[in-house]
């Protein structure tokens, strides 16, 4: 059963948009990321009058194009131009997630537009220190990732010259970038992150069928109505790389294990692990120190040591917001 109430910042809309945003070769990169916004040039047209061309639906572009013909812009540019801002303005909304490259693409900047609209300020054309773009959007930047780490189908971004591209295709590979731990499309998701740089040895890949063994047993004697076959995964198989973890709920009782057996321990806001899941979480704690075996928790522990993984850090977020529901952990 889909979990409504999910907040926004681990619930993915399944109809937010993807765009690759150029930063002008990466010259309004610091800009962007310091102050919080993405913006467009073409200051010759104001937000007021780009909105405006919006209601005209189809026909938006060619109506840009032709004013920005008057201001001395070629047919090529204009129509250029016209496409891009109408993207810009009338297609970007909140919530989509952004990506922008720094100089030479060596660091890409992942953020969610905040702002209802598109804006404008009063910049001058020559500033030095800051972008004269006028048109904007505010953005919550979430992550950077160098380029060198980036997952490799997301290397197909880089073929555009567009000022804005479309890459909604590339969304799964795009979330964990955003948040590690999140529900979208009836799936729940979680993302691990394997930092190790060298070859790593198939024994230490291993330890997901030991947690995942864990978690069978558990679920047997907790009655609890999943399988560890909902479980999926995607894995970019070069190193560092991402593990993608995806299924029913269960999925995120395996990061909660996963994290308990990590060491870090999970904040859960106000309530500490007092939850209304029936226990579960409670039960899993228990039974990892009353059940699972030493030899087995260190075994798991120094294979994740090995691999270098990161503990899920928005696990406890959505463990709470579950809580919060008065979830059951039950589909």
């Amino acid at each position: 059963m889909q979990n409504s109430n999910l907040k926004e910042n681990s619930k993915q809309s399944d109809d937010r948009g993807y765009w690759f945003v150029r930063t002008n070769y990466g010259e309004n990169y610091l800009d962007f990321t310091k102050n919080n916004f993405i913006a467009i040039g073409y200051n010759e047209i104001d937000i007021n009058l780009l909105n405006s061309y919006l209601y005209l639906k189809a026909s938006a572009p060619k109506q840009v194009m032709e004013f920005l013909k008057t201001k001395n812009y070629s047919n090529r540019k204009a129509f250029y131009a016209g496409h891009q801002l109408v993207r810009f303005a009338g297609e970007i909304k909140k919530g989509d997630i952004i990506i922008s490259p720094s100089k030479d693409s060596k660091i890409l900047a992942f953020g969610i537009i905040s702002s209802n609209k598109p804006f404008e300020v009063d910049v001058k054309d020559n500033s030095s220190i800051s972008s004269s773009y006028r048109k904007r959007w505010r953005v919550k930047w979430m992550n950077r990732e160098s380029r060198q780490h980036l997952n490799p189908y997301l290397y197909q971004i880089f073929n555009t010259r567009h000022i804005i591209t479309n890459i909604g295709k590339y969304s799964m590979y795009i979330d964990p970038y955003i948040h590690d731990a999140y529900f979208k499309n009836d799936q729940y998701y979680l993302s691990l992150r394997i930092k190790q740089s060298d070859a790593i040895p198939l024994s230490d890949l291993m330890v997901f069928d030991e947690v995942l063994s864990v978690v069978g047993d558990f679920v047997d004697e907790a009655n609890l109505n999943f399988s560890v076959d909902d479980v999926k995964f995607r894995i970019n198989v070069q190193s560092p790389g991402d593990l993608l973890l995806y299924g029913s709920k269960i999925v995120f009782a395996l990061g909660f294990l996963i994290v308990a057996i990590n060491g870090g321990g999970i904040e859960i806001p106000k309530l500490g692990f007092k939850l209304k899941t029936n226990g579960v979480l409670q039960s899993i704690t228990h039974y990892l120190d009353h059940k699972v075996s030493r030899e087995l928790k260190r075994s798991i522990k120094e294979k994740l040591d090995n691999m270098k993984i990161d503990n899920p850090k928005d696990i406890g977020q959505i463990l709470n917001e579950l809580n919060k529901d008065g979830d059951d952990f039950q589909e």
